[in-house]
């Protein structure tokens, strides 16, 4: 009986702690506000990066960035925050859509660029894309 006991009560707390998680938005990924806040990411980088288009995902989910060397950044989420990947040669994308699927070395990130996916696939599918 008291293993019963046990039982529910630790049900009944998890269940408090997802309904505290769903409540106060610990659900999902975050999303950026717009496009100062991914270009103050992107310029967080070694070396620096200063932005001259971008693309943000119709989500919020991340967003590409290009800068007038041709270098393009990945601005991805990591956990509850966001962090600036410098793309290379080893990146691979492609286009379903207005989706565009952009792929570095282990990650795999969907991006909704609308009419813009099919630019930003062109520029990453250029010869080298980091110095």
């Amino acid at each position: 009986m008291t293993m019963a006991w046990q039982l529910a009560g630790s049900l009944l707390a998890i269940g408090l702690l997802v309904l505290l998680a769903w409540r106060y938005g610990q659900t999902g990924l975050p999303a950026l506000r717009d496009e100062v806040e991914a270009r103050a990411i992107a310029d967080s980088i070694a070396g620096g990066f200063a932005a001259t288009s971008c693309a943000i995902d119709g989500n919020g989910h991340g967003a590409l960035l290009r800068d007038s060397n041709g270098r393009i950044v990945l601005v991805h989420p990591h956990g509850a925050q966001f962090i600036a990947r410098l793309l290379g040669n080893a990146t691979v994308c492609r286009r379903e859509g207005a989706m565009l699927i952009v792929r570095d070395g282990n990650l795999s990130l969907p991006l909704d660029l609308a009419r813009e996916a099919k630019e930003w696939e062109v520029l990453l599918a250029g010869p080298g894309l980091a110095a």
